[in-house]
């Protein structure tokens, strides 16, 4: 074989492969790619968490929290707790979720009767089987609330107990024809 035949096929088996350029693009554009779907990714999280902090703690926009405002301040110009009658739950004692320490809660509740309107009283004996299944409820409420979350779940969000206590709480009047003004945090201690 002559020199230039050894030539053209040595330069023909160089041409077979991928040249240093190219994969060189190929490298850098699977980074590229890469980190795009990761900040994608990384902003779905952020959002989420986001969602959920906001959800746990009860904090909102600033435009939700005007509204919320707005709607409590009617509330109050309508509503004096003086009006309600008040009992406390007493101390109710859950342990949390795989954890060996106990919480303790003891709930102050405003609340009315349905239809204010009624002038037949009902009796007394009604009135505190009514309260016995009212506490009933409520120990079971908060039971099942501290029961499904781990210690650290519960002390986070503690302002926002009782918000989720009452949310919780609000069908439970309403199935016994009671209005549900509030909920306090009368005790709160975990050992």
């Amino acid at each position: 074989m002559s020199s230039e035949e050894k030539d053209f096929e040595s330069g023909t088996q160089k041409k077979k492969g991928l040249s240093f350029p190219i994969i060189i693009a190929i490298i850098a554009a699977g980074v590229i790619v890469l980190v795009v779907t990761i900040i994608f990714v990384i902003s779905i999280m952020m959002n989420n968490m986001k969602q959920s902090i906001i959800e746990v703690t009860g904090k909102g926009t600033t435009e939700q929290k005007q509204s919320s405002k707005e709607k409590d301040s009617n509330k109050d110009k309508d509503d004096d707790l003086s009006k309600y009658e008040y009992f406390e739950t007493g101390r109710i004692v859950t342990n949390p979720l795989n954890s060996t320490q106990y919480v303790v809660v003891n709930l102050g509740i405003f609340y009315s009767k349905m239809n204010a309107k009624e002038e037949q009283e009902p009796d007394k004996e009604f009135l505190e089987n009514q309260l016995k299944r009212i506490n009933a409820i409520i120990k079971h409420q908060v039971n099942s609330h501290v029961g499904d979350r781990d210690i650290s779940a519960i002390q986070i969000p503690r302002d926002s107990l009782v918000i989720k206590f009452k949310d919780k709480l609000i069908p439970s009047f309403r199935a016994e024809k009671l209005k549900l003004k509030d909920v306090i945090l009368v005790e709160f201690i975990i050992q």
